[in-house]
């Protein structure tokens, strides 16, 4: 079964049915952005899950019936956000779940 994902960029533009290349052109159009605040958001239609790339490289994971939970990282590169939006454009909720709370961990550990 296919994924159907929707996008919402913060300055201007949302796409109903994304896929991997609108998710890779938002990536790029966010990090040349001029805007310090630009962000935007990956939505599942499917399921109650959405995540937020902002471009100081903060990830937001928000899930549950009501979208009222958030697990929230501050990444280290533009990579490691790559990867943890790849978990959630296959479908990896659990895992993305748990890589993001691992690394929030890891984070406050170092502190």
């Amino acid at each position: 079964m296919e994924i159907k994902f929707w996008i919402e960029k913060n300055w201007g533009g949302s796409i109903d049915l994304a896929a991997v290349p609108e998710v890779i052109a938002a990536f790029e159009e966010m990090k040349l952005n001029d805007n310090q605040q630009a962000a935007f958001w990956i939505g599942c239609h499917d399921e109650e899950y959405v995540l937020k790339i902002q471009k100081d490289q903060t990830l937001s994971f928000i899930y549950g019936e009501n979208q009222d939970l958030e697990l929230k990282v501050k990444s280290r590169s533009w990579d490691e956000i790559s990867s943890l939006t790849s978990l959630f454009i296959n479908g990896q909720f659990v895992l993305l779940q748990t890589q993001i709370s691992k690394l929030t961990s890891d984070t406050a550990g170092q502190k």
